[in-house]
Parts: structure tokens; C-alpha cells; sequence
């Protein structure tokens, strides 16, 4: 089984820009068997769902990990991934997810992002356990069973949570590997006010459709009405 990672993006010519393009060098560094397919979405509100599903379109290969381009993990993860992704539909790789500070951040970029990360208490803003954030692996046919990401979600809303839900109700329930990942410090996108009921009222569709296989298979086909 081949393994790709799925990224979406949108360069900001400024500090995320900046965080990939050391990421990326990361990947060709530690990760050469890797391939990086990334989906871009320029749109003025960034499209993550777009995005992902844009890079699932060019990839060829038969796993997916969804990650972002501030996001790095220690290198046994990938063949933990390998271990096990054919006895699970889909995984979730990681147990805590560090949201780093700006001084841990910088200072792993100094030192060149080494494939060990290794990072004390201080260097932690908060620790992300979520269901669907920072980095998801999944089948490719499981991926086109839900037809990937709900593109009705714009601007930084909770599509991956939604995807969380229709992962787990149409393809079964995730396994969870323990491992830690690191997310790369850059500032907060802005929340676009006007949207956030919008999003919020779609990802309850989402959950009140959860564990129920043919409510969200109805739900996904909606996708693209009005």
C-alpha cells in the first residue's frame, strides 16, 4: 500500500509560508519514500475542505494521511501507520496533539527540526486531543465512501469534525495510535463572524446524523444542493 500526505493550503506570504517551507524540507529529509500532495484553495475565505479534497483528487496511492503544513510528528509514526491501517478503516495517529508556543516553534526551526522532537511543559500553549483536528488516515475507499470533505463548511469551521462523523458512522469506528504530534505556532486565522452560525448549524446536521447510516448518507448527498 502506498501512503500520501494530503495537504491543504494557502500561502499567506508571511509566517505560514515560512513554517512549510521548513516543514517540507523536513518530509524530503526524513520521509523520502513520502509523497506530498497538496490542494491549494485561494479563495478569499481558505476552503479546507476544497483544499483536501483537491489533493485527494491528484493523489495516487491507496492511504491518506490529512494533516497540515504546521504539523510534525516523530518518524516511527508513519510505520505505526503502516502497522495498522490495513486492520482499521481509518485512524486517528495520535493521542495529544501540542500546540507549541512561538519561542518552542522558533526554536525547533533553529535547530533544524530534527526527526526526534523533543519539547519541555513551557513549550506547549495547549494540548489538542480532538476528534478529527490536526491529522487524520484513512483508506482511500473509505475516504470516497463519505466523498471526502463537506465543502459547504467555509473559512475555518468544523469540517473536520464533521468528517470525524461520517467516518465513524458510514466506515466504522477510528483506531487510535499513541503518538504525539506537534502543531507549529503561527497567528490564529480570523473568524469570519457572519459564517458561524451557518457552519454551526450544518455540523448539527452532522451529529444528529451520527451512528445512523442512512441519515448521513442523505446528508452527504445534499452536498452541492442550493
Amino acid at each position: 500500500m502506498k501512503i500520501l500526505v494530503l495537504i491543504p493550503y494557502k500561502p499567506d506570504h508571511g509566517r505560514r509560508d515560512f513554517l512549510w517551507k521548513n516543514v517540507k524540507r523536513r518530509y524530503q529529509r526524513l520521509f523520502p519514500e513520502l509523497d506530498i500532495c497538496i490542494g491549494r484553495d485561494d479563495g478569499k475565505l481558505f476552503n479546507r475542505s476544497k483544499a483536501v479534497n483537491r489533493a485527494a483528487k491528484k493523489a495516487k496511492g491507496d492511504i491518506f494521511i490529512i494533516t497540515d503544513a504546521d504539523v510534525v510528528f516523530n518518524k516511527d509514526l508513519i510505520k505505526e501507520i503502516g502497522a495498522n491501517i490495513h486492520k482499521h478503516p481509518w485512524i486517528i495517529p495520535f493521542k495529544n496533539g501540542y500546540r507549541l508556543t512561538k519561542k518552542a516553534t522558533d526554536k525547533l526551526i533553529e535547530n533544524g527540526l530534527k526527526g526526534k522532537i523533543q519539547i519541555d511543559r513551557g513549550d506547549i500553549e495547549r494540548i489538542e486531543g480532538g476528534l478529527g483536528a490536526l491529522m487524520n488516515v484513512v483508506t482511500r475507499s473509505c475516504f470516497k465512501k463519505v466523498r471526502g470533505f463537506d465543502e459547504r463548511f467555509k473559512g475555518w469551521g468544523p469540517e473536520d469534525k464533521a468528517f470525524f462523523e461520517s467516518l465513524e458512522t458510514i466506515c466504522g469506528h477510528h483506531f487510535r495510535m499513541d503518538q504525539d504530534i506537534y502543531h507549529l505556532w503561527h497567528p490564529q486565522a480570523e473568524i469570519v463572524q457572519r459564517e458561524l452560525p451557518k457552519q454551526q448549524a450544518l455540523y448539527e446536521k452532522y451529529l444528529n446524523a451520527t451512528n445512523n447510516v442512512k441519515a448521513m448518507k442523505k446528508l452527504i448527498k445534499e452536498r452541492g444542493k442550493g
